[in-house]
């Protein structure tokens, strides 16, 4: 009767802990992944992650560099090159928060002009530029071409 009471109490011991820490201490939430290079001359090249600004829900997952993959830490220093992965937490609707993809075409108004310029709300923030097969993390010099896709972070 010993033996199976104790392994009955601990299973159960075990399962309460588990439940009460989720319930009152961790939030799981998924995370969503997106790659992107670090090109010549980016504003973040030669620059330790911690020294990069980025908004708190956004995390540099790992790096990859010349084949090895780098878990990044606050000294990590970021080189041309780098293929960095980003992580964002999955946006819930009570967030309050929007990722957008947005296609620039032609005639668009931010064509040719540097994102520092262009008129976008100080509650968004371009994450991403695809233009081709190539990634950009841009930076505020970074111009905006026909055809570039935008991944827009948002805050309502």
């Amino acid at each position: 009767v010993a033996i199976p009471t104790g392994i009955i109490s601990a299973g159960f011991v075990e399962s309460y802990t588990r439940l009460n820490r989720i319930a009152f201490v961790e939030e799981e939430r998924p995370l969503r992944f997106l790659a992107c290079s670090l090109d010549k001359g980016h504003p973040w090249e030669d620059k330790k992650l911690s020294e990069v600004v980025m908004p708190p829900q956004i995390i540099v997952a790992a790096i990859v560099r010349d084949d090895e993959e780098i878990a990044p830490s606050g000294s990590t220093v970021l080189k041309a090159g780098d293929k960095l992965v980003l992580g964002a937490k999955k946006f819930y609707e009570e967030d309050k928060l929007k990722l957008t993809d947005m296609k620039i075409k032609e005639r668009h108004e931010w064509v040719g002009m540097p994102i520092k310029k262009i008129g976008i709300s100080r509650q968004s923030l371009i994450l991403l530029i695809r233009r081709g097969r190539e990634s950009i993390v841009p930076g505020g010099d970074t111009v905006i071409r026909a055809g570039d896709e935008l991944l827009i972070y948002e805050k309502e």
